[in-house]
């Protein structure tokens, strides 16, 4: 039970890591201003921000409620390889 705390402590603080700088990075971008031209598809940035999406609805979900999406893990991992 020790990994198990201290792997979802460790996961919390990554991804409370990514939000700051994830807000950070955005409130600079508002500020500036600046325009930016897109060179990539549509369909690129639409399967990005579903990928994106999808991390964050079974990272929250993994911490808040372990096992609410078990039917879309197929197969069980060690605790060692996740």
């Amino acid at each position: 039970m020790d990994r198990q705390i201290a792997f979802r402590t460790l996961f919390a603080l990554a991804f409370i890591a990514m939000i700051v700088i994830r807000v950070t990075h955005q409130s600079r971008a508002l500020r500036d201003k600046a325009r930016v031209e897109v060179r990539e598809s549509s369909l690129s940035l639409v399967a990005g921000a579903t990928a994106a999406l999808t991390s964050i609805v079974f990272g929250v979900e993994y911490l808040f409620s372990p096992g609410f999406f078990r039917f879309a893990y197929i197969l069980p991992y060690a605790d060692w390889l996740r």
